[in-house]
């Protein structure tokens, strides 16, 4: 087991859970142990990922067949746009943009400027079809840049990441004077996570490989000297119909226990995620 935390470097880390399955043809590993720092309360899994393994995750991905860009404005980005409302004229940066279903409207106006990172060719291209300017596929290729920004989003992005200490100090001297990095991921201090653990959908991703606390982001603040706040949110609306999902996602976690079977849990419209805003003033 690895001897410190990958995010505070505490050597106080204790094993959660060991023997949990995940299966992906780029992961070599058919199991991991989630490892928790007592320091820090951040999550994360053993053996971590290498870049190789999830450059390859990523390039396999099709850009036709995920769909990440919902036919509704989920609780997130309501927290974004309410913000962005405050922002007159800015320019943005969208990290792992994916096919820019986050900013595609802002790209239509003229006081915004739109940039993204996206490491999938196939989703680069849809989002330039956007409006997007692709500058690169990670933090590391606009080390250089002299390009500021006003916000940069890093939405459900920081759980993939193998060094989010070294990319976060990147996007940071990115910001512009009055800037707000923003990030959005699950909360491993929200009950499903601590009910359900292994067994809850957001850990199945065997490229999620870091879950974080309100704590988590407390460290963070100490190790860029950034001010923080700390929003609870929803991935998804409450709706009856994903009450009912939830039921049913339920039950079949209960008989998967009878059968041995691993089921994951997927609860809809439930506070388990983390809106951070980040600032230098």
């Amino acid at each position: 087991m690895v001897k410190n935390c990958r995010l505070c470097g505490s050597p106080h880390i204790r094993k959660k859970s060991s023997g949990v399955q995940q299966t992906s043809t780029y992961f070599t590993n058919n199991t991991y142990q989630l490892v928790a720092c007592l320091n820090c309360h951040t999550w994360f899994k053993e053996p971590f990922a290498t870049h190789e393994q999830i450059s390859a995750h990523y390039n396999s991905l099709s850009a036709d067949g995920i769909d990440w860009e919902k036919h509704e404005v989920l609780p997130h980005q309501k927290h974004i746009y309410d913000e962005l409302s405050n922002l007159n004229s800015g320019i943005l940066l969208d990290v792992g943009c994916w096919t820019g279903g986050l900013l595609a409207d802002y790209t239509k106006l003229k006081n915004y400027q739109i940039y993204g990172l996206e490491p999938n060719a196939g989703a680069a291209k849809k989002a330039q079809s956007k409006g997007y300017h692709i500058i690169g596929k990670q933090a590391d290729d606009i080390k250089h840049s002299t390009l500021l920004f006003d916000r940069i989003y890093l939405i459900d992005v920081i759980e993939h990441l193998i060094n989010p200490v070294e990319v976060l100090n990147i996007l940071i001297s990115k910001l512009a004077q009055n800037g707000k990095l923003i990030v959005v991921t699950g909360n491993n201090k929200s009950w499903p996570f601590i009910l359900f653990k292994t067994n809850y959908w957001y850990l199945k991703f065997p490229d999620h490989l870091a879950f974080y606390s309100n704590k988590s982001f407390t460290q963070i603040k100490g190790l860029t000297g950034l001010k923080i706040e700390v929003k609870y949110t929803k991935h998804y609306w409450h709706t009856n119909k994903r009450f009912i999902e939830n039921v049913k996602s339920f039950i079949k976690f209960i008989l998967s226990k009878c059968t041995q079977k691993t089921a994951f849990v997927h609860l809809g419209g439930i506070t388990d995620h983390l809106f951070v805003v980040l600032s230098k003033s």
